[in-house]
């Protein structure tokens, strides 16, 4: 066997196992479905905002159709992006909300659980 191909065999074994990066997906939350899907499109959405984090990694985005959401969210540490159909839209942010115990959240953006686009609102 020559140097050569020694060496690229080498190559190949630490290429294969050397760990990769998944990349960022998108998990869709809508609370009018039936019921839960895997979350990779609309038409397969979650159910829940809390199972749309959950099934999230690190880098990830929930994204979060209109509606009321009635649960209590954690986000577990994950750097994730949360965020609702489209941010930058007063109109979607008013109606994609979770109302907690003594604030209404209006979903605009959350990153790295920091406030980004979030207005906080006293809820009765």
């Amino acid at each position: 066997m020559s140097i050569r191909s020694v060496l690229f065999s080498s190559l190949v074994a630490f290429l294969c196992a050397a760990p990769t990066k998944a990349l960022p997906v998108e998990q869709y939350v809508n609370y009018a479905v039936g019921a839960s899907g895997d979350g990779s499109t609309w038409e397969s959405a979650l159910k829940t905002i809390q199972e749309g984090i959950d099934a999230a990694s690190h880098g990830d985005t929930v994204v979060v159709a209109q509606g009321t959401y009635f649960e209590n969210v954690k986000v577990k540490g994950k750097n994730i992006t949360l965020r609702s159909t489209d941010p930058s839209d007063p109109a979607v942010v008013n109606n994609t909300i979770i109302p907690q115990q003594r604030y209404r959240l209006e979903l605009g953006t959350v990153r790295r659980r920091r406030v980004g686009r979030l207005r906080r609102s006293h809820f009765p």
